[in-house]
């Protein structure tokens, strides 16, 4: 294995639960960004051994990955830890069927071999990668038109409740929680995620990419409070404004600069400051 370097950075924000997390145990790397099920001020929080939801799946996700051999394929792990997570659930109590009241995770997951690196996408998770000379490449986020349109109901209830978050939850709750129902590991409709919460069509949502090892240089992964809203002007200016980025200040940097754009939409938005994780591995000449 050619890495040279590998650099990660978390920040938890003002999130109130530690719902993301990184993996580097080589030939696996990766971030996982947890979620709860819906859930506001007047509503009992679903706790797992008095962990949020989220909690429960970024640990479940991050043993799973810190114990399995290195001869598993990337595709087996993660299904081992998509079993585990349903198994949890349903003892809980919670029908596996229904994505909205499930805790989950996006995620961005690879396998680094002798010549390519596998990678596995669902969410909102992103991963980028370089081989200089102006040759880079990035995943798609799959939860793009569903983010927006979450963050677009969000800014209206904000404005409705005069900034009053608590209120805005207990209206905005049930919306995410159908939104979440049609959208999430759906293989029959165009705007469906992938997220590793139990469902057995996770396998069926998610995005496979394999890029070759020869001539790499870096390669970036994030969860989605690394990076910045809107994201229509695609996935490859901004990979490309991220490297930029990256070159000169390195994971602190990209994150400085989500920072600031949290400042200015700070009134229509959902949390002061997104909990986010970054992990770059940098490759040997």
């Amino acid at each position: 294995m050619n890495i040279e370097k590998i650099e990660a950075l978390y920040r938890q924000g003002t999130a109130e639960h530690r719902e993301d997390g990184f993996i580097v145990n080589p030939p696996f790397f990766g971030v996982v960004d947890g979620f709860s099920a819906p859930y506001h001020s007047k509503m009992e929080k679903i706790l797992f051994d008095g962990m949020s939801g989220g909690e429960m799946i970024r640990r479940v996700i991050l043993e799973t990955f810190y114990a399995v051999p290195p001869d598993l394929s990337l595709e087996a792990a993660i299904l081992y830890a998509n079993l585990k997570i349903s198994e949890i659930q349903t003892t809980h109590g919670i029908p596996i069927d229904q994505a909205g009241l499930l805790a989950g995770a996006s995620f961005v997951l690879a396998k680094v071999k002798e010549k390519t690196i596998e990678i596995t996408q669902g969410g909102d998770c992103f991963t980028i990668w370089d081989y200089g000379s102006g040759k880079f490449g990035a995943t798609k986020n799959q939860a793009y038109q569903h983010v927006s349109k979450n963050l677009e109901i969000i800014a209206e209830l904000m404005e409705k409740h005069h900034g009053n978050r608590k209120e805005m939850w207990v209206e905005f709750c049930p919306i995410l929680s159908k939104f979440r129902q049609r959208d999430i590991n759906n293989p029959e409709i165009k705007t469906s995620y992938a997220v590793i919460n139990g469902q057995s069509s996770l396998r069926r949502c998610w995005q496979e990419i394999e890029i070759p090892v020869n001539g790499l240089k870096l390669m970036i992964f994030v969860t989605d409070g690394f990076f910045w809203y809107p994201e229509s002007v695609g996935e490859i200016v901004l990979a490309k404004k991220m490297l930029s980025i990256y070159k000169e200040l390195g994971l602190d940097g990209i994150l400085t600069e989500k920072r600031e754009g949290e400042k200015r939409t700070a009134e229509t938005s959902y949390i002061d400051h997104d909990e986010a994780t970054g992990l770059a591995l940098e490759f040997r000449k």
